[in-house]
């Protein structure tokens, strides 16, 4: 193990998740995204302690690592719920009213020969 695993003491991972939850919270995320959102950080965070270089703090960066995590896993959910959204069965788009996908398609002209 690195150096920052030695200084990653039950009191800094502590403060970490806690600054975690704090930013996510105040992100406007309910109580149990924003402690996914921690946890998840945390774990990332304590990863990548090895590839702490001294120029900061260590929770500083471990914060910093924590909160790019969460960044990537809301872009990644994101993503997911427009792919989501973007795909329409016949019987979704039954239910919604909405024209199917195959009756939207345009037909090739046929060729004049």
């Amino acid at each position: 193990m690195g150096a920052a695993n030695d200084h990653l003491s039950n009191d800094v991972v502590v403060a970490v998740y806690e600054s975690l939850f704090r930013y996510w919270s105040g992100k406007g995320f309910r109580r149990a995204e924003a402690e996914d959102l921690a946890q998840e950080g945390l774990c990332k965070a304590i990863e990548a302690a090895s590839a702490w270089k001294r120029k900061a703090k260590l929770s500083t960066f471990l914060i910093s690592v924590g909160k790019n995590r969460g960044i990537d896993y809301l872009r990644k959910e994101d993503t997911q719920s427009r792919l989501k959204e973007a795909v329409c069965t016949d019987a979704m788009c039954d239910s919604l009213g909405l024209a199917h996908r195959k009756s939207q398609r345009r037909t090739p002209k046929a060729k004049i020969q």
